[in-house]
């Protein structure tokens, strides 16, 4: 099976611009190989979930031959278009600062919301701008709707289901809680609507579960803890368990 990942953040943070990466390394090929890179000079891993639970769930579906392929959607302004990193080519969509400054206000008002603390609600200005960003992905997007078998989509940000449509399956992983109790009903009917365009959502909870579906949603819902590679955390040695046991 291929896939089509989409996310805000992209799995490598770039220190250079493009320019000064063709400057530095040209000729280079398209997709840029990040194995011809410097990492921690010319890039480094994204911090935060993308990279933490996104990336080794991609790389144990392709060594278990769960999938085949990995494109990867992400924002990354003066990044180079393509990127090839392990088995994985990441896109880059370039969007302009008064675009992206709109989308952002928006996006961190409605995680405000999300977990109850005061927002600035809706506006249209705002709204525009949160709406214009997804269009933009999902230009991205649709170029790989022949080529994949399926789009995941990550967290609340990336509202692109209604975009896709039928054209494709996607599923909507929805990271951050889910508390329908603590949205206005205006974002409440927002985040319902756009919840619904994908074939499917993913939350990390019951409680979340129960929640979207106490809030009316209609549609396809699962459960499943986040993904967490048992390799990238070493064992705990037995004094430090002992030290803390006695600290208790």
């Amino acid at each position: 099976m291929k896939i089509c990942v989409n996310s805000q953040t992209p799995p490598l943070k770039f220190k250079l611009g493009f320019s000064e990466l063709l400057e530095k390394y040209a000729p280079v090929d398209d997709p840029l190989d990040a194995s011809m890179l410097e990492e921690g000079i010319d890039y480094e891993r994204s911090p935060g979930g993308v990279t933490s639970m996104i990336y080794p769930l991609l790389r144990a579906m392709l060594e278990k031959k769960i999938i085949s392929e990995v494109r990867w959607v992400a924002t990354g302004v003066n990044y180079p278009p393509r990127v090839k990193f392990d088995d994985i080519i990441i896109e880059h969509v370039e969007i302009e600062e008064s675009v992206t400054r709109r989308y952002t206000e928006f996006k961190e008002s409605l995680w405000l919301e999300i977990h109850g603390l005061p927002s600035k609600g809706f506006w249209v200005e705002g709204y525009t701008g949160f709406v214009e960003y997804n269009l933009r992905h999902y230009k991205q997007l649709s170029k790989h709707i022949d080529l994949v078998d399926a789009f995941y989509v990550q967290d609340f940000q990336q509202l692109v289901g209604q975009l896709i449509g039928p054209s494709a399956p996607a599923i909507l992983r929805w990271h951050v809680p889910f508390k329908a109790e603590n949205l206005n009903p205006r974002i409440r009917r927002f985040v319902l609507k756009a919840v619904e365009g994908f074939d499917g959502i993913v939350v990390s909870t019951r409680r979340d579960l129960e929640s979207l579906v106490r809030s009316g949603y209609h549609g396809k819902a699962f459960q499943v803890y986040p993904y967490v590679d048992p390799a990238e955390w070493k064992g705990v040695p037995k004094s430090e368990l002992e030290r803390l046991k006695n600290a208790l």
